[in-house]
Formats: C-alpha cells, sequence, structure tokens
C-alpha cells in the first residue's frame, strides 16, 4: 500500500498559456506564423491583445481570450497576468522602429517577464526557436513551484522512470529518514536491497513510474498502480532535503495527467491515521478521507 497520498486539483493546470502580441507592422507576420504552429498551440491556451486576436483570428481557428488592445491597456493586462503565474509563454513581435504611445507599458511587460523568468520571444526566429524546443511541451518544466520571494523558483524536473534508474531510485531511499520509509512502506525498512528496489523501476503497463530531479540530483519519485476498475493506487516518497519545495505536487501533477490519458478515473491511497502532516497537505489538495481501518486512512480523489 501506498503511504503517502497526494491527487491532482482541478484548478491545477494542465496546459500553457500562451500569450500573443505584436504590434501594428508585425501583425501580419504574427498571423503566419501562429498559422504555421496551429498544431502545437492547439494544446494550449491562448491570449491575445484586441487587434492582434482579430488578426491571429482570422487565420487560426483556435479559441482566443481577447483582451484590450495594446494602447488600451492590454500589454498592462499581460503584465499582470504574468505576475498572477497565469501566462507561462510570451510571444511578443514588437517593433523596435515606430514609436508607441503605450512604450511604458510595453517596457513594464518585457520587465515582468524576465522578473518572474517567463520564457518571451520578441521576433519570429526567437519564437520558432522557443515554440519547437522540447521544454516548450513540458509542463513540468513550467510549472515548476516558486519561492515566497521571486528568483527562488525551484527547478524541479519530473520524468518518467527508465529501467536504469535503480541507483536514482535507491539514492531517493538513502534520503529519506527511517520514519519516512515505515509511512512508505508500513514497516521500518533500513535498506532495499537492489531486488525490492527494482520493482520500482521495472514497472508493467499497469504501473507509472515518475522521478524528480532537482539538477542532476534525484529529489523523490511517486509511483500509480492501476487496477482494473479505472482507478490507481498512489505513493509518493521525497527526500528529506526536498520537503515543501513543490516536489510532491509536482510529481502529482505529472502522474495525473499520464493517468488521464490511460483513462483512470480515480486515484486513491492509503497513510496511516496519526498522519497528521499528511492529513493537512491532503486537505488542501481537497482529497476527500474516505475511512480508517486497522489505523491506515483511506484518501480518494477524482481525476
Amino acid at each position: 500500500m501506498a503511504a503517502m497520498a497526494l491527487a491532482f486539483t482541478r484548478d491545477e493546470p494542465e496546459r500553457l498559456s500562451v500569450a500573443l502580441i505584436a504590434h501594428d507592422a508585425r501583425k501580419d507576420e504574427m498571423a503566419e506564423w501562429a498559422a504555421f504552429n496551429a498544431d502545437t498551440l492547439s494544446n494550449c491556451d491562448i491570449y491575445a491583445t484586441a487587434t492582434t486576436a482579430s488578426s491571429v483570428a482570422r487565420k487560426l481557428d483556435l479559441r482566443i481570450n481577447t483582451l484590450l488592445s495594446g494602447p488600451l491597456g492590454g500589454d498592462a493586462q499581460v503584465g499582470a497576468l504574468i505576475s498572477e503565474g497565469r501566462i507561462h509563454v510570451v510571444f511578443f513581435f514588437w517593433d523596435p522602429l515606430t514609436p508607441q504611445p503605450h512604450d511604458v507599458d510595453v517596457k513594464m511587460l518585457l520587465r515582468l517577464a524576465v522578473l518572474h523568468d517567463v520564457p518571451i520571444a520578441c521576433n519570429r526566429s526567437s519564437a520558432d526557436l522557443l515554440i519547437s524546443s522540447p521544454l516548450f511541451t513540458d509542463l513540468g518544466y513550467h510549472f515548476r513551484e516558486q519561492g515566497e520571494h521571486v528568483g527562488e523558483r525551484i527547478s524541479v524536473w519530473v520524468r518518467l522512470i527508465r529501467s536504469d534508474d535503480l541507483a536514482r531510485c535507491r539514492y531517493v531511499f538513502e534520503h529519506t529518514t527511517s520514519e519516512d520509509r515505515y509511512c512508505r512502506f508500513f514497516q521500518f525498512k533500513e535498506d532495499l536491497d537492489d531486488a525490492q528496489l527494482r520493482q520500482f523501476v521495472e514497472l508493467g503497463d499497469n504501473v507509472v513510474g515518475l522521478l524528480a530531479e532537482r539538477g542532476d540530483e534525484p529529489v523523490g519519485m511517486a509511483h500509480a498502480w492501476i487496477d482494473g476498475r479505472d482507478s490507481a493506487e498512489l505513493g509518493i516518497i521525497v527526500s528529506r532535503d526536498a520537503r515543501r519545495q513543490g516536489v510532491g505536487r509536482r510529481l502529482v501533477e505529472r502522474l495525473a495527467t499520464e493517468l488521464r490519458a490511460r483513462g483512470v478515473k480515480e486515484l486513491f491511497a492509503y497513510t496511516l491515521a496519526e498522519n497528521v502532516s499528511f492529513a493537512a497537505l491532503a486537505r488542501s489538495l481537497g482529497l476527500t478521507r474516505t475511512g480508517v481501518e486497522a489505523g491506515v486512512a483511506t484518501y480518494r480523489r477524482s481525476l
């Protein structure tokens, strides 16, 4: 049984939100570029300033969240969305040769994108490179947790576990406490041999396993065992030096996405009933405690 449960909450982002902005001399170029990249943009939530939205809509048959025009406050609206963490990538084809009546808003937008570490492309070449990067579609990259102060972004990368990750999974377990391992396995384990660890890396078709890495250091992993009733049991463990840094949330966000793609409808997990810290975390994530039996609590959440 899994010792710790987390669940994907519906208000967590599943898609990128991108902003499209183009000054008058660049609007046709923006529309052509968007049409060329229609397949990729179809998987994004698109925001655009008013006249840019009109230009793009003539070439692109996708839903666009239309803001005000730039001179009337549209660029300022994009800046506010960036500050709120609601825009993840900006494509801003601006005109360096023409004075803009809202130049102060343009500079503010550029400043906020840099300040909040939001990728921004300001011409077609940089836009081509950005949208064609493998990182563009990596939700784990864009939705890294951010600390209380700007600049404390925690670079946690989440990927599927491979069969050659035995040593990396061992590293995670070695950097947990005996209490952590008791919570994970419901029994004390001072060490795991290779045979025990292989169950976490040699995965069958009914198991999804993810590894979280901070730089080159593995800091957590999560697994889901899919049953025959469109449900999956969740297990997760995070190294002691990576607690309260969003690692668990990042793992489960990605895990839920993988499970939904497989048609799984529900996550469930077991934890010790006296695990007060987990109970508080579960409440914050919207998990429902459905019962307690023999000292073990069950939590469930629909996907």
